[in-house]
């Protein structure tokens, strides 16, 4: 079995939350009826709506709709109580639906293929997340549980529908545990005053959750009209119904970023909800703060909050055990996920999160920032895609010390004010960027009959010419010689020096490859080859934390 696997496995059974590995991926494995049955009030005689197709492709149940549009992102218009919001969303999606699982399953397997080491975790994840809906607001329960409706039977040995949809929105909580996986690192800033063209209040953030190309490949823009709270539109994905991107019609837009690594005993409020809950509920900051404050989460998270009613934006820290709001003293605000309040991130680990590359991320920001100023919604999208280093020196393409680190899910940005909302295209950043007005979106896709576009077209932001580069066909090709590295690893098969070659040939300055390959010469014992490969990624810009790694694993070669 190879360390990495036993690396891992050791990290599961060592603490109670890593037992959650298997939730990011999207399987909640082994509910019983040991699971107390959820009650849904008021509740019977389902029937899952029908829905119809016009002929030149929407799809509708009667105001509600689906279409895909040119640019590749779902748009998707529903309306109503929450149950019945549940039942129509998963009626207009449930091939995305299905399709989001799938790969979630097909992930878990590959990187756990051994289903006895899988079913050994069984016991203590029904422990852990017994009680997760009591954390959840009524309104997402009811409407999850709608979903729920049209969820693939295919999947019904590993739980029912309900509790697995539930348990997916888990998913960014305990991707960000795993920080040094690389599948949580965000970038996200506010500016207003003086730092805008106009004097509006414009943000941006790139949600770097990595879980594979196949993840991404569905993203869905969806827009809202529910009986209790604001209209708003978020950027989802099938099953999800919590939010990591989104912006209301009353003009308060939220992001959020995993924060220092602080991990709770206990299952709490999944953070996506809680943005889904401030989003729905809240009209500005004050408002915000109080939904927040009432909510217990298990993750620590930072919620960057925009209010065009307090033309301002500020960072609501939360840690399992307290919460903290860092406001702006230049109408300028920063968040690539290490703490800057005075007592969320007055601590050891959020020093080493920062040396992890938040810190030099953050400074990276502040210099990219400064270059572009006054900022508009264009020249906010080419600090997004920026993929060099400060004084634009070369990280290799990847690094998460980039803000542009070429494997976000999406990215966005918003003109509070004015109520217009960016979603990037596939591929993550690098696709157009397509313009929603939420002062008239919602009302257009409510009352439209035909597959007609919704985006306002003369706002597009171009997609970038990296696309067509030969350096981005290397990095795609890089990309899958390491997603078939990371593969037969786990599966204990040696890897040949032929792929590590090709892979420095396709990304030169990438220091990640040298560490693959050093820790690929240690799996057969060679020790001076290893020394090599380490001695040579040292040369490259790596963050604090990993250099001293690599120090590390130096010193341990030198000893054997």
């Amino acid at each position: 079995m190879s360390r990495i696997i036993i690396k891992i496995l050791l990290w599961l059974f060592g603490t109670v939350l890593a037992l959650s590995l298997l939730i990011i991926l999207g399987l909640f494995i082994g509910i019983r009826p040991a699971i107390p049955k959820l009650e849904i009030d008021n509740i019977t005689n389902v029937e899952i709506p029908k829905k119809d197709t016009t002929p030149d492709g929407l799809i509708y149940i009667g105001d509600n709709k689906l279409r895909q549009n040119k640019y590749g992102l779902f748009e998707l218009y529903v309306e109503g109580d929450a149950f019945e919001r549940g039942l129509i969303v998963g009626a207009l999606s449930q091939k995305l639906v299905k399709y989001q699982e799938e790969v979630f399953i097909e992930k878990i397997n590959e990187i756990i293929p051994s289903k006895r080491y899988r079913d050994l975790l069984q016991t203590t994840i029904i422990w852990f997340n017994a009680r997760l809906h009591k954390y959840v607001h009524p309104e997402f329960i009811r409407e999850i549980y709608g979903i729920s409706f049209s969820a693939s039977r295919e999947f019904e040995s590993y739980g029912p529908a309900f509790y697995r949809l539930l348990n997916y929105h888990a998913a960014h909580d305990i991707g960000h545990t795993l920080q040094a996986y690389s599948l949580v690192g965000c970038t996200s800033f506010s500016a207003w005053g003086r730092h805008v063209s106009d004097s509006t209040l414009l943000s941006g953030r790139n949600f770097d959750f990595y879980f594979g190309k196949e993840f991404a490949e569905n993203k869905i823009v969806q827009f809202v009209a529910p009986e209790k709270g604001n209209k708003f539109a978020f950027v989802t994905w099938g099953g999800m119904t919590g939010a990591v991107s989104g912006m209301n019609q009353a003009g308060l837009a939220i992001t959020i970023n995993a924060g220092t690594p602080s991990i709770a005993k206990r299952t709490g409020t999944p953070v996506s909800l809680l943005a889904r809950e401030i989003l729905q509920f809240a009209s500005n900051i004050d408002q915000a703060l109080e939904i927040a404050s009432q909510r217990r989460t298990f993750v620590s998270e930072s919620f960057l909050v925009s209010s065009a009613e307090d033309k301002m934006s500020v960072i609501i820290e939360k840690t399992p055990y307290q919460q903290e709001v860092v406001e702006a003293d230049s109408e300028l605000i920063l968040c690539t996920n290490h703490y800057q309040g005075k007592m969320t991130g007055n601590n050891k680990e959020n020093e080493l999160t920062k040396k992890k590359a938040t810190g030099y991320r953050f400074e990276l920001l502040q210099e990219l920032i400064a270059q572009q100023e006054p900022l508009t919604y264009n020249n906010i999208a080419e600090i997004l895609r920026n993929k060099e280093g400060k004084n634009g020196e070369s990280l290799g393409f990847g690094n998460e010390m980039a803000v542009n680190q070429l494997l976000a899910h999406h990215s966005v940005i918003f003109d509070v004010q004015k109520r217009i909302m960016w979603v990037s295209g596939p591929p993550n950043v690098l696709g157009p960027y397509v313009a929603y007005n939420l002062n008239s979106v919602i009302e257009r896709f409510k009352t439209t009959k035909t597959n007609e576009p919704i985006d306002e077209h003369n706002m597009l932001i171009a997609a970038d010419t990296f696309l067509i580069t030969q350096e981005y066909k290397k990095y795609s090709h890089y990309k899958q010689l390491k997603d078939e590295y990371f593969m037969m690893n786990f599966r204990g098969r040696p890897v040949e020096d032929s792929i590590f070659m090709l892979m420095i040939t396709l990304n030169p300055e990438y220091f990640e490859t040298y560490i693959l390959w050093g820790d690929n010469y240690v799996e057969q014992e060679n020790w001076d080859m290893a020394i090599e490969k380490y001695s040579y990624g040292l040369t490259k810009k790596l963050p604090i934390s990993i250099k001293k790694e690599i120090e590390e694993k130096i010193i341990y070669c030198k000893q054997q």
